[in-house]
């Protein structure tokens, strides 16, 4: 029964062609009858429970069944009615449709008779129900109250009452107009705005119909057609299929453009509406064909040379439809029972919506509803569509197979049975009907997973994220594609079977092997077999397409065609898909049997081969073809020996480089006397001539080759301590960051993940103690091998001279840099030098677009990241102003977030339960980062309370661990990251973190000074924000601007002195007691606006002056230096 028992057989066991017939995978037989008798048990119970009475002759929505007496529903008025004479559903508002929960929304009533004409008013209605006896209202109502009881407007249907007719058989009353069904078609159209659109087009649906079918009927007729032209003239059939295809697509290209070109040319035409519509529909088809009449002409040219190995295998299987003609018509048989039974499942699966016991819903109306198990009877009756109609599509492809077996191996065709299909389709019954059973259900059970996640994609669209969309879409489509692969094997499993009487799993197992040793042959005839039966539906499409333009054409003044001609062709690739994948089918079988024949028979005596003489020569052509390419391959395999040399040179040339370095030392010579005493020069030799030089072969040689040491070792991982880098942080106090060995690594790859190579020449001007020089820049240079220029002092005027002097390739800067570069005079040949990158962070917008228009392409590599953190964005796309982008597999591997921070209280944003909550898209938010394993954060040395004020606890979840960057970022839709600004009590000056607390302590040292409130203002021109301090004096005190000048510049570094003050009479401060800051910082320094006296650092006069309004100007205007 299993694959495992089937697998005990040995693979070079004798293939026996029709010698021995017997039941295979019987236990899979008895099974697929058991669930059979299970759908039985479903369809009966329905019926049992009076589902059947209600689907028939319906029921409205107090329970009872029209057309008859009815039983009471405890807790529901007007049940229990006996309506014996009103046999007709009507519904008050029939095009009130629920998509949602598939129903009408509208109360449904038992009625004499449905109303033939339309009524407008409650009058009509009350005239008809005297007339007629047929009460439109509810129940409570009685005719004569229709027009004077208030509750009529309720109880009774929304007019005007379309008129309506009873459905056969149904007994409904359904609205004769269509405009009822547009509205339905409207809801489940969501993207057309324009109703009046809709209307039409399914206006024209209605007037084409007897069009439509006849260009139905039509394509059938052509499939038929086909496949008689295949079985007699399979020889001239492919060059017939290539011509007719090439001029159809020709020919209909060019009437849609010629019929295009007539009506626009008609200025009569185009008054109507309908009209235009039909004219953009004339352009969309016609540009929509001349792509495909471009696309289908370039793969015929590609192809042109396999189209001799097609002629002789369409030979080979047109005489298999000529001693075979039933095969013509298996997909009739085939859509015949598939329609009766998926008849019989819609029919049972209707009933199961109606049956159960009665249940009030909130509207006070009846639902019936199965309670307890029985509820599940839908998946089972869905896992039934889904197996049922893949086993009568497994029984065709036995049936085919099981034909087609014995004509391959009947040697005198003359002895054939009567009608070989019959015949398979005896054997099937008789024996191999459980093997079709396990090949369906193995279909099924990757079928329902993908219907499952087509479902969940459905219901999900537009709210999964975009990594939950891509897993979604890849899961269905490796399903999708399994599906396939299964599908296709088990055909060759059926066609095993059919040979050989085996199991599934045996049949599987050997007609795998057979594909596998045969891939090159199965691969080509797939690839243009295929092909060409896909030029046959496309034949066919496009005749009955073209057919039904010439038809449609007469109507195109009053109905659009649009929609008709769309479901015509549509319904011709169907049809032509149905049976010309029996001819595909048959080909595929051909090909099984002879691969068995060639690897079991060779042609001698008592082994002589049963297949067909074009066949054999078809695939001796194809063997050919592949040794000649093999002698091709064999050619380029010779042309990878000059390519293997070029390597071995150039290997053999940097080794020669690096030892010549001896011969280089001469160049030091003059500058080794003014080398400092702590730079110490090595050379790669044992000897050297100068004494001051230290040689490195030598002390290789004697070195042990035992490990070092773990004593010896100041690290033992990458975790371990290598230097320690002051930098002022988030807080702007000083602190000595940990720098690991795996954060050296990672820094040294950063010049390489931005594309510099060891031929790059660095120039670096940015002070060493600066992570960015030190990591980034030195640390590249060593990773890369590349050439470091190293200046002692960033010169705005000397950069591009020494740029051009040392061909630099390469720079480094912040944005403080590049603004200083684009304030410099403008010089002729600025774009004359070699650099093109430029790694950094921290340059403006206005900043990064004027330095590339003055400064010619360099590519800005702009980058985020913090001396002491744990994560870091790259720039890789050039997009102006972005720090980086992210996407699902970084933060797989570098997991952050953004979330909402508050600026009053200073902290993040935290909801009712605790947790941090996420910023959407486009909003600022604070940067944190995961602390784990991988990215681990090393913290301050002998600073435990700094390091733990860094870390976020308990951010989305209990135990979680983040890193608190200070930062606050904005990611847009794109999923690119932009540095907003800094929080808390920071803010940055000249490249450099200034903290407000650590200036606010220095100035109120001051015995003048009450209070401090130091913040940031924007200068316009200037990167980051410049300081400024709002004061309060002490009581009867006086500001003493030469003191405070002294106080700020012996105690704080030259970009920390706050270069505004502004004295005020009181603080403002938060509802926690804080200082405020904003309305300062919006206030910012401008004296026409502040009444407040104002001062500026002038550190020409080395004093705080009085600011002007004359003095302000300057500022804004450049005039004064900051």
């Amino acid at each position: 029964m299993g694959c495992c028992s089937s697998a005990a057989h040995s693979s070079k066991r004798e293939w026996k062609p029709l010698e021995d017939h017997s039941c295979t995978d019987v236990p899979w037989l008895l099974l697929f009858i058991l669930f059979c008798i299970g759908m039985g048990f479903i369809c009966g119970f329905s019926i049992a429970t009076g589902a059947a009475a209600r689907l028939l002759s319906g029921y409205d929505s107090y329970g009872n069944i029209c057309g008859q007496k009815n039983v009471k529903v405890e807790g529901i008025v007007n049940s229990g009615l006996d309506l014996t004479h009103k046999k007709y559903v009507f519904f008050l508002d029939p095009c009130n449709i629920d998509l949602v929960h598939q129903k009408i929304k509208s109360i449904a009533l038992c009625v004499s008779a449905c109303p033939r004409t339309e009524l407008k008013t409650l009058a009509d209605v009350q005239k008809f129900a005297e007339t007629n006896g047929s009460t439109l209202c509810s129940y409570e109502l009685q005719p004569a109250e229709y027009t004077t009881d208030p509750r009529a407007a309720k109880l009774c249907p929304k007019y005007p009452v379309p008129e309506s007719a009873p459905i056969p058989f149904f007994h409904r009353c359904a609205p004769v107009n269509i405009s009822c069904y547009a509205k339905f078609a409207e809801a489940l159209i969501t993207f057309v705005s324009d109703s009046s659109v809709l209307h039409r087009l399914i206006s024209g649906v209605m007037t084409s119909k007897e069009i439509i079918m006849g260009l139905c009927l039509l394509s059938l007729v052509l499939s038929m057609i086909l496949m008689v032209i295949i079985r007699y003239i399979s020889r001239v059939l492919v060059w017939i299929l290539t011509i007719l295809v090439i001029l159809g697509s020709l020919g209909g290209t060019g009437v849609l453009w010629w019929l295009y070109a007539k009506q626009r040319l008609s200025a009569s035409a185009l008054e109507t509406q309908i009209a235009k519509d039909n004219l953009q529909a004339l352009l969309i088809y016609a540009i929509a064909a001349t792509v495909f009449t471009v696309i289908l002409f370039l793969i015929m040219l590609i192809m042109r040379k396999r189209v001799a190995l097609t002629i002789a295998l369409f030979h080979v299987a047109g005489k298999v439809f000529i001693h075979l003609p039933l095969l013509v018509f298996q997909p009739f048989w085939t859509f015949f029972v598939l329609i009766l039974f998926w008849t019989y499942w819609i029919a049972v699966l209707l009933f199961l919506g109606t049956t159960g016991s009665p249940v009030p819903n909130e509207e006070g109306f009846v639902e019936f509803q199965m309670a307890g198990p029985l509820k599940y009877m839908w998946w089972y009756h869905i896992v039934g569509l889904i197996w049922i109609s893949e086993f009568i599509l497994a029984c065709q492809q036995m049936t085919v197979a099981g034909a087609v077996v014995t004509y391959y191996f009947t040697r005198e065709k003359r002895n054939l049975p009567f009608t070989p299909i019959l015949a398979s389709v005896n054997r099937l019954v008789c024996y191999h009907l459980g093997t079709v059973a396990k090949g369906s259900f193995i279909i099924t059970l990757v079928k329902i997973p993908r219907m499952i996640l087509m479902y969940i994609h459905t219901q999900l669209k537009g709210k999964e994220n975009a990594c939950a969309r891509c897993m979604l879409k890849a899961c269905i489509c490796c399903l999708w594609c399994l599906e396939k692969c299964l599908t296709y094997l088990n055909q060759n499993a059926y066609t095993a079977t059919a040979i050989n009487s085996t199991n599934f799993c045996t049949s599987a197992k050997d007609a795998f092997v057979i594909l596998v040793e045969n891939a090159l042959r199965v691969a080509a005839i797939n690839t243009v077999g295929d092909f060409m039966l896909f030029l046959g539906k496309v034949l066919i499409v496009c005749s009955t397409g073209l057919a039904g333009i010439m038809l449609l054409n007469y109507q195109r003044d009053y109905t659009i065609w649009v929609l008709p001609l769309i479901i015509v062709c549509l319904f011709a690739f169907l049809v032509a898909h149905c049976f010309l994948s029996i001819y595909e089918m048959v080909v595929d079988v051909l090909f099984l049997c002879f691969a068995i024949d060639t690897k079991y028979n060779d042609g001698s005596p008592g082994r002589e081969f049963y297949m067909d003489k074009v066949l054999m020569e078809f695939v001796e052509n194809s063997r050919k073809s592949m040794k000649e390419a093999g002698r091709g391959g064999g050619a380029e395999g010779r042309e990878l020996k000059p390519m293997l040399a070029y390597h071995l040179d150039g290997r053999v040339f940097v080794t020669a480089e690096t030892i010549s370095c001896k011969n280089l030392l001469g160049t030091l010579e003059e500058i080794l006397p003014k080398l400092q005493k702590d730079v110490s020069v090595w050379i790669m030799a044992k000897d050297s001539t100068f004494p001051s030089v230290h040689t490195l072969l030598d002390k290789i040689e004697t070195a042990s080759e035992d490990p070092v040491p773990v004593n010896r070792c100041s690290a033992n991982n990458l975790k371990s301590a290598v230097l320690y880098i002051f930098t002022s942080g988030t807080t702007g106090l000083p602190k000595a960051a940990v720098i690991s060995h795996l954060q050296i690594l990672k820094g040294a790859a950063g010049l390489w993940a931005f594309g510099a190579t060891s031929e790059d020449i660095v120039y670096i001007t940015l002070p060493l103690y600066h992570s960015a020089a030190s990591l980034l820049g030195i640390g590249g240079c060593i990773e890369l091998g590349a050439t470091c220029v190293l200046k002692k002092k960033f010169s705005a005027s000397q950069f591009w001279s020494d740029c051009r002097r040392y061909n630099v390739t390469v720079i480094q800067y912040i944005g403080e840099l590049c603004r200083y570069l684009c304030n410099q005079p403008v010089k002729e040949g600025e774009k004359n030098h070699k650099v093109r990158l430029a790694v950094g962070n921290g340059v403006r917008n206005d900043v990064w677009r004027e330095f590339l228009d003055r400064f010619g392409a360099v590519k800005i590599c702009e980058f985020y990241g913090a001396t002491e953190g744990n994560i870091c964005f790259m720039n890789h796309t050039g997009k102006v102003g972005s720090v980086g982008r992210t996407n699902f597999f970084y933060k797989l591997f570098f997991p952050f977030d953004l979330i909402k921070y508050d600026f009053q209280k200073d902290e993040p944003i935290r909801n009712k339960h605790g947790w941090c909550e996420k910023v959407k898209k486009g909003e600022a938010g604070l940067l944190i980062s995961k602390v784990n394993a991988k990215n681990p954060f090393f913290g301050y040395a002998g600073n435990k309370r700094h390091t733990e004020k860094k870390l976020l606890c308990e951010v989305f979840k209990k135990g979680d661990l983040y890193f608190n960057t200070g930062d606050l970022m904005v990611q847009d839709h794109d999923n690119f990251l932009y540095f907003w600004d800094r929080i808390g009590d920071t803010f940055r000056w000249k490249g450099e973190n200034v903290a407000t607390t650590e200036v606010s302590d220095v100035i109120v040292m001051l015995d003048f000074i009450q209070e401090a409130n130091v913040y940031g203002v924007s200068v316009p021109g200037h990167e980051g924000k410049a300081g400024m301090a709002s004061l309060i004096l002490k009581h009867n005190a006086s500001l003493d601007l030469e003191q405070m000048y002294k106080q700020v510049v012996t105690y704080l570094p030259s970009y920390a002195c706050p270069l505004f003050l502004r004295v005020q009479e009181r603080m403002e401060m938060t509802g926690t007691f804080k200082q405020q800051k904003f309305q300062l910082v919006d206030e910012g320094f401008n004296p026409s606006t502040i009444t407040d006296p104002l001062y500026f650092l002038d550190n020409s006069k080395k004093a705080y002056a009085l600011l002007t309004k004359e003095l302000h100007e300057m500022i804004l205007s450049g005039k004064m230096k900051l």
